[in-house]
């Protein structure tokens, strides 16, 4: 003898009724098993974009190499033309984590000192604005570029294209 679906659901509410604390604990029970696979899964998505975020804040593989005075541009053509795996040669002067100011937001940010060819060499791509040009260079331009990271630190909620950045005394754009 089958039941019905109505006296399927007769006999359950009067199980429930009949057994009012185990059916609270096992209805908070139930909340917290669906809360507990909830949060676990929220770990690993924050996990995963902490691991994406602190990935693509790496550059390309480098080798650094230091000489003194420095390579000359003749110098750095001869060298990527003969020696074959380079993509190519960049110029990095220095690098230092320094404290970088806009309005009142502050943030340490790494900077480098670059070449023109500093984006290319490591396989950055620009989400906005330009990249640098040979006047940039030739006319000692106090010129920057900023990263994603950066940008959220120090322009939350403006476009900070074209805007100024102070670093070590001296204004950036």
């Amino acid at each position: 003898m089958a039941l019905t679906p109505l006296n399927l659901l007769l006999v359950t509410f009067n199980a429930l009724r009949g057994n009012p604390v185990r059916s609270l604990l096992t209805t908070l029970g139930v909340f917290m098993g669906i809360v507990a696979v909830n949060s676990t899964l929220q770990v690993r998505v924050i996990s995963e974009q902490v691991i994406e975020s602190q990935l693509e804040s790496q550059l390309a593989p480098q080798i650094f190499t230091w000489t003194f005075p420095g390579i000359t541009p003749p110098a750095a053509t001869l060298i990527s033309t003969e020696m074959r795996g380079i993509t190519g040669l960049v110029g990095a002067i220095s690098s230092s984590s320094w404290q970088v100011r806009r309005g009142n937001y502050e943030a340490f940010l790494d900077t480098y000192a670059v070449s023109a060819n500093y984006l290319a060499i490591n396989g950055l791509k620009l989400v906005a604005g330009r990249e640098f040009r040979r006047e940039d260079f030739e006319n000692f331009r106090a010129v920057g570029i900023i990263d994603e990271q950066g940008a959220k630190q120090l322009f939350p909620d403006e476009d900070p294209i074209g805007q100024t950045l102070i670093t070590g005394g001296a204004a950036y754009r």
